[in-house]
């Protein structure tokens, strides 16, 4: 099926197009250089009010987004700030008279352009959000709950039109109700005079919801008019900051403009609660002897993946049966149960892929990292031997034999049916070399018979990750694991595999005893023979006990124990904490404690004071929770959390700072409890969890510092997923459409290319657009998905115009962060030309300019590797953000593509024009062709 294209018609008229040739002048070549060394200090009066969540007064100090920002201004400037608090009405009346000299966080309006003097460039960015109080009915994107309500909206502002344009776009009506101030709008909702605010996200809406948000807008810092002076300072500090410090504004955002910011919780579908609720014990067959993934022990099955499922099991609800495995079943009867859906096997992607008993078969996503690792003969150097190599391969390694085929060289593979033959023939010359996975291979090369004579070598690296297989009656299954798994930090894994490989010494047979001791056995045989033996392995036993308990005591304080602090560490007080939870029919609570600004601490101080500040704090919460049945724990950084009875935490005074720690340093604390209540069978990694949501975030919300976790914060949550719930779905049904934009030559006057976008065609919600979801694709890793299916389409379009005798014209396409530092980028685009059989030169690949910021050598390479494989570079968004002649000079590139802000209309449209001619001038005067947005 062909891509629905839409071209624009574009006529001469249109557009006037700009002579290149023409010099353009710019102001920044004749301005003044500012410095803290040259300017002498001057004392900047700034307006702010109670509702700008940029500046705010905390206990007399001043900190927010705006505070940070103008800090920074100020090490260029050398200004000294005074905040002057007043309604936003009367800061710009102000402001007018020159009663004060700043405004920080304002938006452009033709209005206030007349008045004041703006910034050149904006400073950050703002939208207007879609408040309800917090026990209204209507969810976030609800519109047809939004359908007949009383809207209050600020007039004169473009809110209104926005407003309208929504309800058009989602088919509801609503009533306009205009109000002077973004104060009297909040106050008219929680009066209920209204049922939706409009206003601006830098509003501190207190406890309302957000259920909507739209048109977001660059702010700018303003001045009066007779402030020219100041403002050239300003523009050149902001100038100086995003060419050396870029990114410095977008760091901000995340800390500050939180009204997006959702925590991830546990969330099923009606679907996916059915499957659980009545779901059979999934069984899954797993290896007796495969050490340490799973093994038995003491008759029950244990190991790295047995563990992992258990934690899977707590927190998805679905019970798992283990099914043992013996290396007396042959590889057809291993997949023959699989196949016929008895029970699902533990493998990898590339085993369904090329292992012939595994067609039809599907794979749930990787659960746990792994590759493979290759072992040699430790007296052999593997260069001496130049044509070929022998491998040893047990039988369900089949998938890696296939892979190998690709390789330059010819290589014999011998099976045999366990690791350990494998080894034996290595050892035994038969075999040059033998591959299984790395956590096999480790444990394996620890037997006495394999440890100094055999060795791991250098090879590829394959990913070798675990995941569950099964038949396509298992997708709901593998769905459900797959959402539970992202709530398994790769921290947790990382512990997990840690403790297993720590707690799982070795076991040695009878031949590795032999193999290590031999030449004592045959001296003690020979000299005391049985009394003398007998006597040896009683001492030895003994030895090994006293080892063996020093170890374990050693062992279990190290499981137990945080590292810095002595207290307890996540996975000790998950374990205690659920046993005093079960026990215990009072009210329970689990409280996180979170270091207020520690980030910086660490920045100011050095980390080894940081370290100092943390032990202080576990010292401070054992000390004030000594005589009481309390659990105080540290999980990571200054993450701390305790369990107690709610009683306890209402009777200790915990103080919101904690002073004498460092040269007389306070330090400020913040505290998220969850009340445990009528949720005790839930897991204690929720209940933190939750702890943890109710103190995201709320710190800087006001002067409260105990935050407790309400329905609120769920249900925020909730919309978090519906992205990613619908997202592959979208895939399978072709919901995601190619659309493309054309490229208009304004000499010849006619169309000479075009680029594919991409709009999300939902069948419940209409057309999403990409902002709305390229964000959290790119968060969560689909977005290579995403990129290899515009790719696709668009080949398929080029090819379908080719076949149907069209003119072929090139067609851009976007390529993500992700596979730009991802292995086989060249590998895909060069498989697609191939298999559609289209020209590279047809494909024009855009990458945007901050990609490029940062790992420059690697990106270059790539790019060049591109462009010798045919295909045309492009830079995107040019001018954005980060852009600097460096980059042009150094970039290996084909195309720039100017940001269409250049073309905004406004009072610097001489200015846009002159620059952008001087820009379009030197491209062409180092062969570089220019596209121009807009």
């Amino acid at each position: 099926v062909v891509a629905a294209v839409v071209f624009g018609i574009i006529t001469s008229a249109s557009l006037t197009p700009i002579n290149a040739t023409v010099k353009a002048e710019t102001n920044i070549s004749d301005a003044k250089g500012v410095s803290a060394d040259s300017v002498q200090t001057e004392t900047i009066r700034v307006g702010f009010t109670d509702t700008d969540k940029f500046i705010r007064a905390i206990n007399g100090k001043h900190t927010g987004y705006g505070v940070e920002y103008l800090d920074k201004i100020a090490k260029y400037t050398g200004w000294k700030y005074e905040y002057v608090h007043d309604t936003w009405e009367n800061c710009f009346d102000m402001l007018e008279k020159g009663q004060i000299d700043l405004v920080c966080t304002t938006d452009t309006s033709s209005e206030k352009r007349r008045k004041f003097l703006y910034s050149d460039q904006h400073i950050g960015y703002s939208y207007s959000a879609f408040y309800v109080n917090s026990d209204s009915e209507i969810c976030y994107e609800d519109y047809e709950g939004m359908d007949g309500c009383r809207f209050g909206v600020i007039n004169k502002t473009t809110n209104i039109e926005g407003l309208r344009n929504i309800a058009k776009e989602k088919n509801f009506d609503f009533d306009t109700v205009l109000f002077d101030t973004e104060v009297e709008v909040l106050d008219a909702l929680k009066e209920g005079d209204i049922d939706v605010a409009v206003t601006s996200s830098l509003m501190d809406a207190g406890n309302l919801k957000v259920v909507g948000k739209h048109k977001p807008e660059d702010i700018y810092c303003v001045m009066s008019k007779n402030k020219k002076e100041q403002m050239q300072q300003l523009n050149l500090a902001i100038e100086k900051i995003k060419t050396e410090n870029p990114g410095f504004g977008e760091k901000l955002l995340e800390r500050y403009n939180d009204v997006d910011s959702y925590a991830d919780m546990i969330s099923f579908t009606k679907e996916e609660s059915e499957y659980i609720q009545s779901a059979e014990p999934v069984k899954i067959m797993l290896l007796e002897d495969a050490r340490p993934i799973s093994y038995v022990k003491e008759g029950e099955l244990t190991g790295i993946f047995v563990k992992f499922l258990k934690k899977l099991s707590a927190i998805s609800g679905l019970q798992f049966e283990f099914i043992i495995g013996t290396d007396e079943m042959s590889m057809e009867e291993y997949c023959e149960g699989a196949m016929a859906g008895e029970y699902l096997l533990l493998g990898t992607k590339n085993a369904v892929k090329y292992t012939d008993l595994l067609q039809g078969a599907i794979a749930s996503e990787d659960f746990i990292e792994s590759k493979m690792s290759y072992v040699k003969r430790h007296d052999v150097a593997l260069a001496e031997k130049k044509d070929s190599y022998t491998f040893a391969m047990t039988k369900d390694l089949t998938y890696f034999a296939e892979l190998m085929k690709n390789r330059p060289n010819s290589h014999k593979i011998v099976f045999y049916d366990s690791l350990e033959e494998c080894m034996d023939a290595v050892l035994e010359k038969k075999a040059d070399i033998t591959v299984q996975d790395a956590y096999l291979i480790a444990y394996a090369l620890k037997g006495a018979k394999y440890e100094k004579a055999l060795v791991e070598c250098p090879g590829e690296v394959v990913l070798n990750n675990m995941c569950l297989i099964g038949t396509e009656d298992d997708s709901m299954l593998f769905q459900i694991l797959s959402k539970c798994n992202k709530y398994i930090s790769s921290t947790e894994k990382e512990e997990l595999i840690a403790m297993e490989l720590l707690s799982n010494p070795y076991e040695q047979d009878f031949e590795d005893v032999l193999r290590r001791h031999y030449d004592v056995i045959v001296t003690i045989v020979c000299m005391l023979f049985i009394a003398a033996v007998a006597y040896g392995i009683i001492m030895r036993k003994m030895a090994r006990l006293a080892f063996e308990k020093k170890e374990f005591e050693l062992l279990e304080k190290k499981v137990q124990q945080d590292e810095l602090t002595g207290i307890y560490n996540r996975n000790y007080f998950y374990e205690k904490a659920r046993k005093m939870i079960d026990n215990n029919n009072a009210g329970m609570c689990i409280v996180t404690v979170d270091i207020s600004d520690f980030k910086m601490i660490n920045e100011v101080y050095g980390l080894e004071k940081g370290d100092m500040v943390l032990k202080h704090l576990a010292g401070e919460l054992v000390r004030m929770t000594e005589g009481r049945n309390i659990i105080v724990s540290r999980f990571t950084a200054d993450h701390y959390f305790m369990c107690m009875e709610a009683i306890d935490f209402g009777e200790i005074s915990f103080p919101r700072k904690f002073e004498n720690v460092l040269d007389d340093l306070e330090i400020s604390v913040s505290y998220g409890v969850y009340l445990i209540e009528n949720h005790k069978q839930d897991a204690v990694n929720l209940m933190c969890d939750r702890a943890e949501l109710a103190l995201k975030g709320k710190e800087r919300k006001g002067i409260d510092f105990i935050h407790y976790f309400s329905e609120e914060d769920r249900l925020a949550m909730l919309n978090a997923h519906e992205i990613e719930r619908d997202m592959e779905k979208a895939i399978e049904n072709k919901e995601f459409q190619i659309y493309v934009q054309p490229k208009y030559d304004l000499n010849e006057e006619r169309i000479v290319g075009g680029e594919a976008l991409v709009r999300w065609i939902h069948p419940e919600k209409g057309v999403i657009p990409p902002f709305k979801f390229i964000d959290i694709f790119e968060k969560n890793g689909f977005i290579q998905l995403m990129d290899y299916y515009v790719w696709e389409e668009t080949c398929k379009f080029l090819n379908e115009l080719k076949y149907q005798g069209y003119d072929s014209l090139p067609i851009s396409i976007n390529i993500s962060k992700a596979h730009m530092f991802g292995r086989e980028l060249q590998y895909k685009l060069e498989d697609l030309v191939q298999r559609y059989k289209i020209k590279p030169e047809l494909l024009e690949l855009e990458i945007t300019e901050s990609v490029c910021a940062g790992d420059t050598d690697i990106i270059y390479e790539k790019i060049k590797g591109l462009r010798k494989a045919g295909f045309k570079v492009a830079m995107d968004d040019f001018g954005s953000g980060y852009s600097s002649l460096n980059m042009l000079k150094d970039m290996p590139l084909d195309i720039i593509k100017m940001d269409m802000k250049f073309l905004d209309e406004g009072d610097n449209v001489e200015k846009s024009r002159n620059i952008l001619e001087t820009l379009i001038s030197l491209a062409k005067s180092i062969d570089l062709e220019v596209i121009v947005e807009g």
